[in-house]
Formats: C-alpha cells, structure tokens, sequence
C-alpha cells in the first residue's frame, strides 16, 4: 500500500509597525514523497527540515522529501530589526476518502550558509514564539525551513494521497512578527 504525503505551508505575516497590522498569505509546497506501509503501522514519518527522511514500524519510503521553505526579507530602508517566529503546533492531512493524518510542523532557520538542521524547532501555537531572528541587510540569510513529523499509530491508514489541501485538512501556518 502507498501513501503520498502533501502539505502546504501557510505564511501569515503580522508587522507591529505605526502603520495597520498587515496580514500577508503565501502558499509555499512541500513533500513528504510516497510512503510504503504494510498491514496496520505503529509509528511516525519524519521529515528533517533538510529534508531527510526517517520511518517508524511497518514505514518506508524516499530517503529525501522536499521541505517548505520561504524567506522573510527585511522591510526595505530599515536597519537590523528582530522577528518572531511561532507556527500552529498541529496540521492535518487528509485523504479524499476523509481519512485525516495528525502532523506536528517543525520550523528551522538558515542564517547565511549555515543550516543547522539540529536546531529546527516544534511549532508550539501561533502565541508561542519559537525563534528570534535578526534580519539584516542581506535577506539571502533569512531563509526559514519547514518540516514535520506525521502520526500514524491508530490512523486506519488508507492508500492513497493526503493533502492539506484536501476536505478536511489543515495547512501548517506560520506567524512573524515584526518588532
């Protein structure tokens, strides 16, 4: 049996300036790719915000997904300023049978060439910040990465495509706030 994991990510851009707060959507796609499961699995798939994949029991699959990705540019003719970051701690994916998945998003920040993806975070609701990032004046460094780990113990997986986008499913959104 397979199952294909497609989620989107939903951006929404809050800005504490002397101006009315602006709300800014953006879609950006990413990919669990097809995961193989026999019988009932008892585990979770994991996608890194690199991209690497891990399987729990009765898994398997690609060993590289494609992670969310998008970048928060600096507002223009302004100095260094502070973001937070906070994402919804859940998102669903959903099957068009109206079988649903439970996902918890995972936000990690690229600042320059560095990407630790050891230091990706669990998104804990959109009241929670999880990263503080300094926006300079090279936006090439303000690349945020979205990954996720996906549920399946107890899910009745169905083959077939899951999608946020599909009746039924929730995109993972994230929240930055200008300071």
């Amino acid at each position: 049996m397979k199952l294909w994991a497609l989620l989107f990510v939903i951006c929404g851009s809050f800005y504490s300036m002397p101006i009315a707060a602006q709300t800014i959507t953006l879609t950006v796609p990413m990919s669990m790719g097809t995961t193989e499961f026999t019988g009932s699995p008892n585990g979770t798939v994991l996608m890194a915000t690199n991209g690497n994949m891990r399987y729990g029991n009765g898994l398997s699959g690609v060993i590289d997904g494609v992670p969310g990705v998008f970048i928060v540019a600096r507002p223009q003719g302004s100095g260094a300023v502070d973001v937070d970051i906070s994402c919804a701690a859940t998102a669903t994916l959903a099957h068009s049978s109206g079988a649903t998945l439970s996902m918890t998003p995972r936000i990690s920040i690229r600042r320059g060439r560095n990407f630790n993806n050891n230091n990706s975070h669990d998104c804990l609701g959109l009241n929670t910040v999880i990263e503080t990032m300094t926006l300079r004046n090279n936006t090439n460094n303000n690349d945020v990465f979205v990954g996720g780990e996906i549920f399946t113990a107890g899910a009745g997986l169905t083959s077939g495509i899951y999608n946020t986008s599909n009746a039924g499913g929730v995109p993972i959104t994230v929240r930055i706030v200008l300071q």
